[in-house]
């Protein structure tokens, strides 16, 4: 199957890239939520920092904010971080290593394991979330309050399934 779009069908790809090149244009949704993902976790590596945790890498903040929201299966956790399960094995043992985190039997599955905090684990998972309230209330302060609430609105909207 060739690969194209409706530009696609009246010029050359080069030539349309050429013209968007020139054109203003707003930036695309993937720039800009990419970029505020990584202003709140680079704030957030920054505040665990100075708070005297280790640095630890961004899937590694992801997965252990993920315990908020009761994800203790290394799948859920893949499927809401959208990686594969591998990576977030390696990360939870990264993490098991760093001693803040523990693998425990799966009572309603034998053959699989559960993560929980361990008691270093919820203390970092604590001043995580302590952080996420000051990232939060700075960006108010430089956004707005009522800006931050439209985007927390428009973020919590559902979507629906992706595009096929």
């Amino acid at each position: 199957m060739a690969r194209t779009n409706k530009r696609a069908n009246d010029k050359a790809p080069e030539e349309i890239f050429q013209e968007l090149l020139g054109a203003p244009h707003p930036a695309s949704l993937l720039p800009l939520t990419l970029n505020i993902f990584y202003w709140v976790d680079d704030s957030l590596q920054n505040l665990l920092k100075k708070n005297g945790w280790p640095s630890i890498t961004r899937l590694q903040s992801q997965v252990l904010t993920c315990l908020e929201y009761g994800l203790i299966r290394t799948t859920d956790i893949a499927k809401h971080v959208g990686v594969s399960r591998q990576v977030v094995n390696r990360c939870v043992n990264e993490l098991v290593d760093l001693n803040l985190l523990e693998l425990n039997p799966d009572p309603d599955d034998k053959r699989a394991k559960v993560i929980s905090p361990t008691a270093e684990g919820q203390r970092i998972v604590l001043c995580a979330l302590e952080s996420l309230e000051m990232i939060e209330k700075t960006l108010a302060e430089r956004i707005g309050k009522e800006n931050l609430e439209s985007l927390r609105t428009i973020l919590e909207m559902p979507r629906g399934a992706p595009l096929e």
